[in-house]
């Protein structure tokens, strides 16, 4: 569904919890409700949503050719997918979770999918944010990156996956090093209880908040 801007106020956000950051990336252009006048704070952030709100939020200049083979110029969201397409990972994680099924499909099938309408997820969010700041610190070997990973956070994914038949896997690599980047850079912790949860979606409200926290941090 493709977003919509209206300079009246959402209706579905009095009560929550998020509100005031909301209307305050709302008054600065940058995030747009439905047409039924709502936000739909809790909803799961989509691709497609995510590559507008990143590419509005943080400028992006520069534009990438794109290829994808579910993609359009017609789609409300190819323009800001030209700028920030290279920032959103399509990769699939490790674990056969829900969210992944998706970009493991994709993979299987090899095709060159950026899978605009699915939800982002956390791992995803977390990387683009990542490489849009640039200043990536020094990495540790990985083995100081798992130990890291693991002493911070409590989810199974970084004890059982770091090592399968004695060897890394790339998806898990890329998964550990930026989860530690991520939390590293303050971009992105983990949840009250203590665990990361890469596979979980990400809502259109905490998008907002990790956003504001980040450029805010950044001024």
């Amino acid at each position: 569904m493709s977003l919509i801007n209206s300079n009246t106020a959402f209706n579905d956000i009095n009560n929550h919890w998020a509100k005031d950051t909301i209307e305050k990336w709302k008054d600065k252009g940058i995030i747009s409700g439905y047409p039924d006048g709502t936000f739909k704070p809790d909803a799961p952030v989509t691709r497609a949503e995510l590559a507008k709100i990143l590419t509005l939020a943080f400028d992006l200049q520069e534009k990438s050719a794109l290829s994808y083979g579910d993609v359009e110029a017609e789609n409300w969201y190819y323009p800001y997918l030209e700028y920030s397409a290279e920032y959103i990972p399509v990769y699939a994680l490790p674990t056969s979770y829900e969210t992944n099924i998706p970009y493991q499909e994709v993979n299987i099938l090899s095709l060159n999918y950026f899978l605009p309408e699915t939800a982002a997820m956390r791992m995803h969010v977390a990387e683009a944010l990542v490489e849009i700041k640039k200043d990536k610190t020094e990495l540790p070997s990985i083995q100081d990156i798992q130990a890291d990973v693991t002493a911070v956070f409590k989810d199974d994914d970084y004890e059982n996956l770091y090592a399968m038949h004695g060897t890394i896997p790339e998806n898990v690599k890329r998964m550990f090093e930026y989860t530690y980047l991520a939390n590293k850079l303050g971009i992105m912790q983990g949840d009250a209880d203590g665990y990361f949860r890469p596979y979980n979606n990400v809502t259109r409200a905490e998008l907002i908040t990790m956003l504001d926290r980040m450029i805010s941090t950044a001024d």
